[in-house]
């Protein structure tokens, strides 16, 4: 494995898993206890520019790995006991199925709860539907980490 794909697909994780801990373990619990919407939103605003860089950076460094340790794409869903790779395959298509669920989370947030929470801050109903999608990216960039390291510990 190339050490410069691997470094910067583990710092791209680092940044992209450690702001969204930080942002589920310091920031969402403050902005419950002081009811305090704007909290969530500054961050939001502050991260998104290099917490979506840094998820670029892992998609495109992962896409890259996963050819090399994929000699098809055909064996991508190939789960058998007959597959040589099905390890590999397996733990791809996780962190793909992951991948994905993070869009579609992101993608919810950004057209649904973002906005409605803007318009309304004080909306304890608009606050936690955010929360939902803060706390939803946060376990899936955890499970991204988990199956990282099962490529390398085997299960």
């Amino acid at each position: 494995m190339n050490f410069w794909l691997l470094f910067l697909h583990i710092l791209g994780a680092s940044i992209w898993v450690g702001g969204h801990l930080y942002l589920a373990i310091r920031i969402v619990p403050t902005a419950i206890r002081q009811q305090n919407s704007q909290l969530l939103l500054d961050f939001e605003k502050s991260f998104e520019k290099l917490g979506m860089s840094a998820l670029i950076i892992q998609v495109a460094t992962g896409l890259k790995m996963a050819s090399l340790l994929l000699p098809s794409w055909s064996l991508l869903l190939q789960h058998g006991a007959d597959n040589p790779l099905r390890q590999v395959s397996i733990l791809l298509t996780a962190k793909l199925t992951w991948l994905f669920l993070t869009i579609l989370t992101a993608i919810s947030a950004q057209v649904f709860a973002v906005p409605a929470l803007k318009k309304d801050t004080n909306n304890a109903k608009k606050r936690n539907f955010f929360i939902a999608h803060i706390l939803t990216v946060t376990l899936l960039s955890v499970a991204f980490v988990v199956t990282g390291v099962l490529f390398r510990t085997g299960w």
